[in-house]
């Protein structure tokens, strides 16, 4: 989801001063960090918004501090904790995920295969770039499966390429979540064959003269959509920049609209990809064309084909294309804050766990989620989760609840692949840029997570005291009011409340 950059050291200092105090390295004006705390949390600006925080001592288990630690309130992306807690309990952290390639047909000596080939998507996230190593020319995001064709031999497919997505059922979007999200990255449809986010990238480009159309860059997958820049135009060089596309819920229909000044930058956006498993063997029938293996047919849509074209001896093996482990998936899904990966995850859970019932995917991955809750020893009227992101209005969750799974995790047996998934303050994920130069920068590890109203951030971090802390902080129904100074954004709140639980000593041992 998007986040703006982080704030230095200096400039998230001063703008905490200037709210509600100086801070100091060790101390601000109260005595312990209770009194720091209570001081931070009863400002005016906060009168009509509602924390939630809670904070342990790891090694002793002791509550150190706590408001509304049992009231549900919306986590946002603080849900991906459970989600990804989830998948490395259910699926353990070595677990591959295989995307079957099934040629519906014989093949001949010369690598003819004399019918379709399915494609079968096991849930897998990675073919997307952020997954690529680094080679020069890049490599598609598709390359794993060309491959693995070229070295079976393949050099020709007579029928269609069909994508079979069934793994999952229901319906291509977690529970709650809205529909103006569905056009954005954040948002983006969900499918057990998912190709580079499940978005398609997109650049526009100013004509040479003021009346001229703007032109479309294409790039892979563009063929895939139609567009329509009727009301896209070329204006005068310095005059407003003013450009936006958008696509209807369901349809491939772009529409791009606005104003580009001769000799501006091309316009760079998104918009997410409807029916991606069709979108998938689009592209990949596109790529194989172009890698030297000729497709005679199409590419289709077929959930369910596998079951319809049973394997016989007379026809070759399945190749099997395999994600990276499921720790990176994890990883890929916790640091930058992935709403796909989050509900493909969720997903792969439920898809193990339905064992016959008539349930969706999503709310076998949701019953799953809630044994697992418990089995950990946290109230499940404390996790209210609807869907695996966070992107859900209606989902909840108490701070009790994530100090608790937290800690559970922190005894877990796959402790370091959950632990080494959570942003790293100053350095990773999104909390590559925030508390830079502070005591933090290298030391907090936790999740962020941001609504609209709405901001969280649960993890551990060292104080400077050399103790060791887990913690939840949650803001819900926040609107930083107009002040002089100005208020806090939702961000900056939690980043000081953290700074004083990081740099305020706790209170001496009696």
């Amino acid at each position: 989801m998007p986040r703006r950059l982080g704030l230095t050291r200096l400039v998230l200092v001063l703008g905490i001063a200037l709210f509600s105090g100086a801070v100091t390295t060790s101390r601000t004006q109260a005595d312990s960090l209770p009194d720091a705390l209570r001081e931070y949390l009863h400002q005016p600006a906060f009168q009509h918004a509602t924390w939630g925080v809670a904070i342990h001592d790891v090694a002793s288990g002791t509550l150190l501090f706590e408001t509304n630690q049992h009231r549900l309130l919306k986590p946002a992306s603080n849900a991906k904790l459970f989600t990804g807690a989830l998948a490395l309990h259910a699926l353990g952290p070595h677990t591959r995920l295989a995307t079957e390639l099934i040629p519906a047909g014989t093949v001949s000596t010369r690598g003819v295969l004399h019918g379709d080939l399915l494609v079968h998507g096991g849930g897998d996230c990675s073919f997307a770039a952020r997954f690529l190593t680094e080679t020069n020319p890049p490599r598609s995001t598709l390359a794993p499966i060309i491959d693995t064709l070229k070295q079976a031999g393949l050099r020709q497919v007579n029928g269609d390429l069909i994508a079979d997505d069934a793994l999952f059922s229901g319906v291509p979007f977690g529970n709650g979540w809205t529909w103006d999200d569905l056009q954005y990255s954040y948002g983006a449809e969900v499918s057990a064959l998912s190709l580079d986010d499940n978005v398609l990238e997109l650049a526009f480009s100013p004509g040479t003269r003021s009346g001229d159309p703007i032109t479309l860059l294409s790039g892979p997958g563009a063929s895939y959509f139609e567009f329509n820049t009727r009301n896209a135009v070329t204006t005068e060089p310095g005059t407003p920049r003013a450009f936006s596309v958008r696509r209807d819920p369901g349809s491939r229909v772009i529409d791009a609209t606005g104003t580009l000044p001769v000799g501006s930058d091309p316009w760079k956006g998104s918009v997410t990809i409807p029916q991606p498993a069709l979108y998938f063997v689009h592209r990949l029938r596109e790529e194989l064309i172009a890698a030297g293996i000729k497709v005679r047919g199409t590419a289709r849509h077929d959930p369910g084909a596998r079951q319809r074209h049973p394997a016989t001896a007379s026809r070759p093996a399945a190749l099997s294309v395999l994600s990276p482990p499921v720790s990176s998936l994890v990883t890929a899904m916790m640091k930058p804050s992935q709403n796909l990966y989050a509900q493909l995850l969720l997903l792969q859970v439920g898809s193990r766990s339905l064992q016959g019932k008539q349930i969706s995917t999503e709310e076998a991955g949701i019953d799953a989620l809630q044994t697992f809750v418990e089995q950990a020893g946290i109230p499940r009227d404390e996790v209210r989760l609807d869907d695996g992101s966070g992107l859900s209005r209606s989902s909840l969750v108490t701070p009790a609840a994530l100090v608790a799974l937290l800690r559970h995790m922190d005894a877990h047996p796959h402790r370091e692949a959950f632990l080494d998934s959570l942003p790293l303050a100053g350095r990773d994920g999104s909390l590559r840029q925030r508390f830079r130069g502070t005591s933090l920068e290298g030391n907090l590890r936790a999740k962020t997570g941001s609504l609209r109203y709405v901001h969280t951030l649960s993890g551990f971090l060292t104080n400077t005291s050399g103790q060791r802390l887990v913690f939840a902080a949650m803001l819900n129904a926040y609107a930083p009011p107009a002040s002089e100074p100005p208020a806090p954004s939702g961000r900056d709140a939690l980043e000081g409340l953290v700074l004083r639980l990081a740099e305020v000593p706790l209170p001496a041992s009696p």
